[in-house]
């Protein structure tokens, strides 16, 4: 039970310093990017302001499964490899996209 946490964790950890240093490729374009973006009882995972807009990006982390990782999206259901994620990843990025706009818009 503990080594699979930890295994979380670490999966965890190891997918967000690997986004990190995605988005933050951007800022050679002239990007501007911020990372865990804190909201009353939230974060944002990543808030991306660039020339073609302001994107609010949420990030997940999955094992890679055998042999092939496959995402659908059907209407508003993500599926990673067939399987519905505990929380859904549509509904958060939505959510977080209306409270950066809401925001920025104050």
């Amino acid at each position: 039970m503990v080594r699979k946490k930890v295994r979380s964790l670490r999966l965890g950890r190891d997918g967000e310093r690997v986004s990190v240093s995605f988005w933050s490729g951007l800022r050679g374009s002239g990007g501007q990017v911020f990372h865990d973006v804190p909201g009353k009882d939230f974060n944002l995972d990543h808030v991306v302001i660039h020339g073609h807009g302001i994107y609010a990006i949420e990030t997940k982390t999955f094992s890679k499964p055998v042999p092939k990782a496959n995402i659908t999206i059907e209407c508003d259901t993500l599926r990673v490899a067939g399987r519905i994620p505990d929380r859904n990843p549509i509904e958060q990025a939505s959510a977080a996209a209306r409270w950066c706009r809401a925001t920025l818009r104050n």
